[in-house]
């Protein structure tokens, strides 16, 4: 039987940041001068880069300036809003230590911040690495982030079993243009329908489910 090796998302994965990256993008809107979207279309901005949430409504500098605002915000304040989800301390622990599994971060989110955050809940003597994007998000998309993973931290990929961890279709889309096993969890900010339409090769209802993937 082959090794296993996980690649893992952070928001809406492993952290619930939903308030931490909404009061953010509040704050960029405002401070941009253009009208907030609801909260329904913000909510829709949780998992793709920034660069392309921002892009729907500026243009051009406009675009990296509304990031740049967007992280002054998080820097300081939402980077601390969040909760790391039940269950997720508890399976990364046994994956890592029971299972023996090689773990990574594979996240949309800015490298630094997703660094520190994994830092700051106590997350990173388990992982081998965290991998986010670009401060320019010309490294941002997720299939580009899961086959930097796959060329540059983990050789012979053919002697492992390897699956992407996330909650949105990006993250399915992104294992499954790379060759790899996908599994959806349900509880953060994707839908069930997007995560089967994508199609995910798991999904399941808690983390902690995927300890039962054989």
């Amino acid at each position: 039987m082959k090794e296993k090796i996980f690649l893992v998302d952070l928001d809406g994965t492993i952290i619930n940041s939903s308030r931490g990256i909404l009061n953010s993008f509040d704050y960029a809107f405002e401070k941009m001068g253009v009208l907030t979207p609801s909260k329904e279309i913000l909510k829709s901005f949780i998992g793709p880069p920034l660069h392309d949430s921002f892009g729907l409504y500026f243009e051009g500098k406009d675009i990296q300036k509304a990031v740049e605002v967007f992280r002054e915000y998080y820097s300081e304040k939402g980077m601390f809003e969040i909760e790391v989800y039940e269950g997720v301390e508890e399976t990364i622990k046994t994956l890592s230590e029971s299972c023996k599994c090689k773990l990574f971060v594979a996240t949309s989110k800015d490298d630094k911040h997703a660094k520190e955050i994994i830092k700051n809940i106590g997350l990173d003597k388990y992982f081998e690495k965290v991998v986010g994007s670009s401060a320019d998000g010309t490294f941002s998309e997720k299939v580009d982030i899961i086959r930097y993973i796959l060329d540059n931290e983990i050789e012979n990929t053919d002697e492992y079993e390897i699956f992407m961890v996330g909650d949105t279709k990006f993250d399915i889309i992104g294992a499954n243009k790379n060759g790899i096993n996908s599994i959806g969890v349900l509880y953060g900010f994707g839908s069930e329908e997007d995560l089967r339409e994508a199609g995910a090769t798991y999904i399941v209802e808690k983390l902690t489910d995927i300890l039962e993937i054989k």
